[in-house]
């Protein structure tokens, strides 16, 4: 599941998950609270592209998630990546 809402004036929040319910309740709280939420793909492998095209402000990654690895691998890669942008 992929969409996207980008309005420049907002922080930008990624959410990675692969519960439909979790995800749902974290996107319409955010939204409520007025934050342009980015939903990811909801496989591991794919985090790291979905950075590189989003580049949100914030991702909230759910650790346990489908594919060859969990949310901390990405999650440690995505942390290098944003470190060498800077």
């Amino acid at each position: 599941m992929k969409s996207m809402v980008r309005d420049e004036s907002r922080v930008r929040i990624m959410i990675v998950e692969d519960e439909d319910d979790i995800l749902v309740l974290y996107k319409d709280y955010l939204k409520r609270k007025g934050y342009s939420v980015i939903v990811s793909s909801t496989i591991a492998d794919e985090i790291i592209d979905d950075f590189r095209k989003y580049t949100p402000d914030i991702t909230i990654i759910d650790y346990k998630l489908p594919g060859k690895k969990n949310g901390l691998k990405p999650l440690k890669k995505y942390s290098s990546a944003f470190l060498q942008q800077g």
